[in-house]
C-alpha cells in the first residue's frame, strides 16, 4: 500500500476513491490540457508542468477550482480519463486525494528502504510517533518504495499536491499579508534594509520568523537515510504554493507536533532556533516570498522588468523572473514618460500596447486606480504643445514593431521569437526556465562558450 493513515484503531480507515472530475486537481488538468503551452518533450513532463502551475496558484487562485468541485464537478470521458487523469499516480494514491483529516497533524514521508536498516526504521517510527506524537492520529504516512524511494518535496508534490492544494482559509492568507506588511512598516521606521538584516543570519531569520510561521500550512516529517542514521527526522513545514518554509532536524523529545500544532508551540522552532541556512529558498532575500504572494504596498522587480501579474497584485513567481529576462529596457519603462506622478499607469499601458491586454488587478484601490489610468493612456491623446498636432500619450506599437526598430544590428528573427516566447502575459502559461533554455535560439548558442545546458534547475527541494 503507498499510502495509509496512521490510527490507533485496530482495522484499517480506507477513504472512497473520489470519481474522475471530481477533485480541483481534476478540473485543472482538464480544462488546461489543450491550452497553448510552450512545448513539452512528453505528456508526462506536461502533466508535471501543470501540477505545479497548480500548486503555484496559492489558496486564492484554487478556490474557484474547489467551488466547482462542489457544484460542478466535470465528466471527463473514457479517453481524458486515461490520457489525462489516471496516468498522474496510481489508483491507490488518488483514493487518498480528497482526504481532509490530516492537514493540521502532519505528514510522515518515508524516503530511504534501506533493506539493512528496517528494525532501524520501525524503532524510529515508534520513537516519534507513537510515543512523541510527533504526528497525529488520523495523519497520512506515505510509506512505499516504489513510489517515494529517495523523493524529495518536489517530486511528492507532483504526484500528491493535495497535501497542499486542499488547504482553503482565505484569512490564513489574509494573516500574513498582514504580518509581513507590519514588517515592512517597522523596517521603514527604524531605517532598517535587507542587507543589514543579511549580515547576520540568525538576526534574518528571527527578524522574519512571525511571517514565516504565518505562511506555513501543512509540516512534513521526512524520514530519510540521515534520519536513520543520526535519529534526526527533517522537519520540512510547507506554504500554501508549495515552497519550503524552513526546514531543521529534530529529534524525538523536539519533535511533538501534534498536540503543540493547535496551540502553536510549534512556531517557538522558528523564533528561537535556527538561522538563514534553515530558511527555504522561496524565503531568503530575493526570493519570491520575501514580498508576499498577495497584495502589499511595495511591489518586487524594477519598473522596466516587472511582470504583469506582479503589476496586477497577483504576486511574484518563478515566470515572473522569466518575464524579466525576456524584457528589452528600451522598450518598457517610464523613460518616455511625458506625465508626472503617473510613472505606474504608464508601464502598464506600454505593457498592454506591446503584448497586449492584461487581466484586472486584485481587488484594491490603488491598483484599480492605476489600471484605469492606464487604460484610458492607451487609447487617448493629447495636443502637442510644439506641433499643436493630436497625439498619442503611448506611441510604442506592437513588441516586434518596436524590437524590429531598436537601433544597432538587426536583431536576427529567431532572437525575435525567443523574446515573443517569453514575454506570455499569463504567467500559468509562459515558459520556465527549464523550457527557455530549450528554445533553439539558446540551443543554437556556442554550448562550450555559455555552458547554457549545465545550468542546474531546481523546484522547491531540500
Amino acid at each position: 500500500m503507498p499510502i495509509y493513515i496512521y490510527t490507533e484503531c485496530d482495522y484499517e480507515i480506507v477513504p472512497p476513491m473520489p470519481e474522475w472530475g471530481s477533485l480541483p486537481l481534476d478540473i485543472y488538468l482538464l480544462e488546461q490540457w489543450d491550452a497553448p503551452y510552450p512545448e513539452n518533450k512528453t505528456a508526462e513532463e506536461h502533466r508535471r508542468r501543470l501540477v505545479r502551475q497548480f500548486i503555484g496558484l496559492g489558496v486564492p487562485g484554487r478556490e474557484p477550482y474547489h467551488q466547482r468541485a462542489q457544484s460542478a464537478p466535470l465528466q471527463p470521458t473514457e479517453s481524458q480519463i486515461e490520457t489525462i487523469l489516471r496516468p498522474l499516480r496510481p489508483d491507490s494514491l488518488r483514493r487518498y486525494a480528497a482526504y481532509v483529516g490530516s492537514e493540521e497533524e502532519g505528514l510522515w514521508l518515508r524516503t530511504c528502504y534501506d533493506p539493512e536498516k528496517e528494525d532501524t526504521h520501525k524503532s524510529l517510527f515508534n520513537d516519534f510517533a507513537y510515543h512523541n506524537d510527533a504526528i497525529g492520529y488520523h495523519s497520512l504516512v506515505p510509506d512505499d518504495k516504489e513510489l517515494f524511494v529517495d523523493l524529495d518535496v518536489a517530486g511528492l508534490l507532483e504526484i500528491f499536491p493535495e497535501r497542499v492544494t486542499n488547504e482553503r482559509e482565505i484569512e490564513n492568507t489574509e494573516k500574513r499579508e498582514r504580518e509581513l506588511l507590519e514588517i515592512f512598516e517597522r523596517e521603514e521606521e527604524d531605517e532598517i534594509s535587507l542587507s543589514d538584516l543579511e549580515l547576520d543570519p540568525a538576526v534574518f531569520a528571527w527578524h522574519y520568523w512571525f511571517y514565516h510561521a504565518a505562511c506555513v500550512v501543512i509540516h512534513l516529517f521526512v524520514e530519510d537515510k540521515k534520519a536513520l542514521d543520526d535519529w534526526k527526522v527533517l522537519d520540512v513545514p510547507l506554504d500554501d504554493c508549495g515552497n519550503v518554509v524552513r526546514q531543521f532536524r529534530q529529534d524525538e523529545q523536539s519533535a511533538s507536533c501534534d498536540g503543540s500544532w493547535y496551540s502553536g508551540g510549534w512556531k517557538e522552532l522558528f523564533r528561537w532556533a535556527g538561522d538563514i541556512r534553515e530558511i527555504g529558498p522561496a524565503y531568503l532575500p530575493g526570493g519570491v516570498r520575501v514580498l508576499s504572494q498577495g497584495y502589499s504596498k511595495i511591489r518586487v522587480q524594477s519598473l522596466p522588468t516587472r511582470a504583469p501579474e506582479v503589476w496586477q497584485g497577483l504576486g511574484c513567481f518563478h515566470s515572473s523572473d522569466v518575464w524579466s529576462f525576456g524584457v528589452t529596457g528600451p522598450i518598457f519603462g517610464a523613460k518616455d514618460k511625458i506625465v508626472e506622478n503617473l510613472t505606474e499607469a504608464w508601464c502598464i499601458a506600454k505593457i498592454r500596447r506591446l503584448v497586449g491586454p492584461i487581466g484586472p488587478p486584485i481587488s484594491n484601490r490603488d491598483y484599480e486606480e492605476e489600471f484605469l489610468i492606464a487604460e484610458h493612456l492607451e487609447s487617448s491623446t493629447f495636443t502637442h504643445p510644439d506641433t499643436g498636432l493630436e497625439t498619442p500619450f503611448i506611441e510604442v506599437g506592437s513588441l516586434r514593431e518596436e524590437l524590429e526598430k531598436l537601433p544597432g544590428p538587426k536583431i536576427s528573427p529567431e532572437l525575435l521569437d525567443l523574446i515573443e516566447f517569453l514575454l506570455v502575459v499569463d504567467h500559468r502559461k509562459r515558459p520556465t526556465a527549464a523550457e527557455a533554455l530549450q528554445h533553439p535560439y539558446l540551443q543554437s548558442l556556442e554550448v562550450a562558450e555559455y555552458n547554457i545546458t549545465s545550468i542546474s534547475l531546481t523546484y522547491n527541494t531540500f
